[in-house]
């Protein structure tokens, strides 16, 4: 009892839970003056305090732990928040001690990597004269035909901190589809295939990314082909990157017939096989667009 008395005597403020209990008894003698005697019994509270605060920091390290050594990326910024949230609405661990100042440091140690990954986001350009589109269907079952598409515009954001939050698009002129042939030309632009005076583009633009085995990325996105969009999932492999200039190399096989071409004319066939080589050009001044 002597510490509490020691702490109300020096001016210090103690919590309710940790004030004791003050009972004051008279006795009257007869042929004297009443007396008193004040006696004082501790509060169980402060205990039960003090044992649930050192049980939420010892649970508080444990998850600190287990993110550090398993969880990465946005599983480790999303777990994170939600700890340090925890810690800073705890009402068993005082705001003021090391330990709880500790606790929430880590925790926001842990969160700000992902916190901060919009910070340093890079801009890319797409660079049309340097990317090539190229598509190759199989005919007649034995050949192939090859062909190309012009890139219309593109831009690739890449979140160097948390690369499934980078996002791609792009844009191809469907007009510009070259076989090598005027004629065979002439037909893919028409309503049998491309319907191009309908839908004069094709449009791609990312949903999800994820890191493959290696410089690999799976890339999930949005496929706009002749007014029908559809999921694809291309495979994306980071090639080179010098200065301002990148590139990259992607692939994936789609069946026309799941965007509404269904000519069946003369051995022609249904799956479609794209690959490109994108360049990617990083403005001179890194900033959003208006």
């Amino acid at each position: 009892m002597g510490v509490f008395r020691e702490a109300e005597s020096s001016g210090v403020a103690a919590s309710v839970e940790d004030q004791s209990r003050t009972s004051t008894t008279t006795t009257t003698t007869a042929g004297h003056s009443s007396c008193s005697r004040t006696s004082t019994t501790p509060i169980m509270g402060t205990t039960r305090t003090i044992l649930a605060t050192r049980t939420t920091r010892t649970a508080t390290r444990i998850r600190l732990t287990t993110l550090l050594n398993t969880a990465t990326g946005t599983d480790r910024k999303t777990a994170a928040i939600r700890l340090l949230r925890s810690v800073l609405s705890s009402t068993t661990a005082p705001s003021g001690t090391p330990g709880f100042a500790i606790l929430a440091l880590l925790a926001v140690a842990l969160a700000a990597p992902g916190l901060c990954s919009s910070a340093r986001a890079s801009a890319w350009e797409l660079d049309p004269a340097a990317t090539r589109i190229a598509f190759s269907v199989k005919n007649l079952s034995v050949a192939y035909v090859d062909g190309t598409f012009r890139l219309a515009s593109g831009r690739v954001v890449l979140d160097d901190g948390d690369m499934s939050r980078s996002t791609i698009e792009a844009v191809i002129d469907a007009g510009s589809v070259d076989t090598d042939e005027p004629e065979r030309d002439a037909h893919l632009r028409s309503a049998d295939f491309l319907d191009v005076t309908r839908y004069p583009t094709i449009a791609f633009r990312s949903t999800r990314i994820e890191q493959a085995e290696g410089d690999h990325w799976k890339v999930t996105g949005n496929l706009t082909l002749r007014g029908t969009t559809r999921s694809v999932v291309l495979d994306v492999q980071r090639s080179t990157a010098e200065g301002s200039r990148a590139s990259a190399h992607a692939s994936t096989t789609i069946d026309r017939r799941d965007f509404g071409i269904t000519y069946s004319g003369y051995a022609v066939g249904k799956q479609v096989a794209i690959t490109i080589d994108a360049v990617g050009i990083k403005p001179s001044a890194d900033a959003p667009r208006g």
